[in-house]
């Protein structure tokens, strides 16, 4: 299955990492670890997750429990629409 990231997802994970960062270096790297570990189980078992909004589904981080990615399976691509703060702006992606 082709994985395909809407551009604004680089730009939620940048904003993030540059927070964690300022308030101590190993917590960036730390936030970036999270993402890639619950990418890595999103594209694993996609289908398994079931959808919260229309057709979109989500994942949330284990140790950055307020974040998520969110996602949409089609049969043909896994399209990552957002890595969002599930405390703001709730559903400011639904658009992508």
């Amino acid at each position: 299955m082709e994985i395909k990231f809407n551009p604004k997802v680089y730009e939620d994970l940048e904003h993030e990492f540059n927070y964690y960062r300022t308030i101590e270096p190993e917590l960036g790297q730390g936030f970036i670890q999270d993402y890639e570990n619950t990418l890595s189980l999103v594209e694993r078992d996609c289908l398994r997750v079931r959808t919260f909004y229309k057709e979109n589904r989500k994942v949330n981080f284990k140790r950055f429990k307020k974040f998520a990615i969110v996602f949409e399976v089609t049969q043909q691509q896994l399209y990552i629409k957002a890595v969002c703060d599930l405390r703001k702006k709730p559903f400011y992606w639904k658009n992508r």
